[in-house]
């Protein structure tokens, strides 16, 4: 697929932040959408002994907005379910650990919160629940039933774990692949004794004690998924013409198996990776050394950003590339012929002055145009590959209204709307 270049556009800002490539049969997109997590289906429950060391955790969450003071631990987490028990895992990098208050949550400790039936109440009821699990700590604190949950935490390299298997039965409710519950998670910082200095949570606020309304998502996905990508390939990539759209030759050394994804994150290239993700730091299409090869018809280095905004829910949104700021509106990752799920992740956590409208081999996959309340676009769908590459490019807005020359009027004129200007 060739697409062109359309140079009428650039004014618009269009801003690509995760891309999620999954072969069908079945496929799991993972955690790609704000404010949700996406717990996997495994097979085989894992043993709860807080070192979080199965195969199937994928801690890519950041447990990092600020509640109370000034948070300074890297805390991530991520859950996983079978029809028995929901199980969350945290991880907390800290360097100074205590336990030596009367109440949990003034030391060193994780909060897990539940609303199972994901009502969004005001106040908790019997399908809510917060647990409370203290770094060195034997016990487990609760509001609501913690009948049969399993928790434990365990020492790691700079800080500590905490694992706990929460039965559905306590829940009250029965789990399906894609059912929604609410969700968050939440850590409590000592660094000195005595009272906690700061909390974080994932996604809610300082009442998630007593009001679920802010809770986050957390969403069961299907049986039979992966986050391990394994497919590789070689291209080559001659450009022609001045708009330097590529054209390629394909062989594919091995096809994804089903179940697969490839995450890729639109960031700053000498910036650490988010757990789980490539990187595309907005190189010319070429093999990235990493099993992949994508990439950009130009190089768009330059445009990528990293924001550093505090309404970002993690670095995934914080981070992002500009599409046609310049010229750089062509991006492709070499793919078995077939068809996958794509989700494509479009924001920006500092600017709403941008359209999206962006698709694969032509198919729109997300749109969207932001305001003060929201600033992320989500889209999935499902896209067929035939010439050995997936393309995502902006699509071209609907063309200008053309006026006649006698539409001059003074009345006229006061309802024209100036063009507006790039903005950075």
């Amino acid at each position: 697929m060739k697409p062109r270049l359309n140079s009428h556009l650039q004014w618009r800002t269009i801003l690509c932040l995760v891309l999620i490539v999954g072969l069908f049969s079945p496929v799991s997109l993972a955690a790609a959408v704000a404010g949700q997590v996406d717990a996997n289906n495994v097979a085989s429950a894992p043993a709860i002994d807080g070192n979080l060391n199965e195969a199937g955790w994928n801690l890519a969450n950041s447990v990092s907005k600020t509640t109370i003071g000034t948070p300074n631990n890297t805390v991530t987490m991520g859950a996983m379910w079978d029809n028995t028990n929901l199980y969350v895992g945290v991880k907390v990098l800290d360097g100074t650990l205590n336990n030596d208050s009367a109440n949990v949550w003034d030391d060193d400790s994780v909060e897990v919160y539940i609303d199972a039936n994901n009502n969004k109440g005001t106040t908790y009821d019997s399908f809510d629940r917060q647990y409370v699990k203290g770094y060195n700590d034997t016990g487990l604190s609760s509001i609501g039933s913690a009948t049969g949950v399993a928790h434990a935490w365990a020492a790691v390299t700079g800080g500590y774990s905490v694992e706990l298997a929460i039965p559905w039965s306590n829940l009250g409710v029965t789990p399906t692949a894609g059912m929604t519950i609410g969700f968050d998670v939440g850590n409590n910082d000592d660094d000195n004794g005595g009272a906690r200095d700061a909390q974080a949570v994932w996604w809610g606020n300082i009442n998630d004690y007593n009001n679920t309304s802010a809770f986050g998502s957390l969403v069961l996905q299907p049986a039979g998924a992966t986050v391990t990508p394994t497919l590789t390939a070689t291209r080559t990539n001659t450009p022609v013409g001045p708009t330097n759209t590529p054209t390629q030759t394909a062989t594919i050394t091995n096809t994804p198996p089903a179940g697969t994804s490839i995450k890729v994150n639109f960031q700053i290239g000498t910036d650490p990776a988010f757990s789980g993700y490539l990187i595309d730091g907005g190189a010319v299409y070429a093999a990235r050394g990493n099993g992949q090869t994508y990439g950009w018809n130009v190089d768009n280095t330059t445009w990528m950003r990293n924001r550093n905004a505090t309404n970002s829910p993690d670095e995934r949104y914080d981070t992002l590339g500009h599409m046609q700021k310049g010229g750089g509106s062509i991006w492709e990752i070499a793919l078995a012929n077939g068809t996958y799920g794509v989700r494509i992740v479009a924001g920006d956590p500092s600017n709403i002055d941008s359209v999206y409208n962006i698709t694969a081999e032509g198919v729109t996959v997300v749109s969207g145009t932001p305001d003060a309340a929201t600033h992320w676009f989500d889209g999935t769908q499902n896209i067929t590959v035939s010439d050995g590459r997936l393309t995502i490019t902006p699509m071209p807005p609907a063309p200008p209204i053309t006026r006649s020359p006698l539409s001059t009027s003074p009345a006229a004129a006061a309802r024209r709307v100036p063009r507006r200007a790039p903005q950075p």
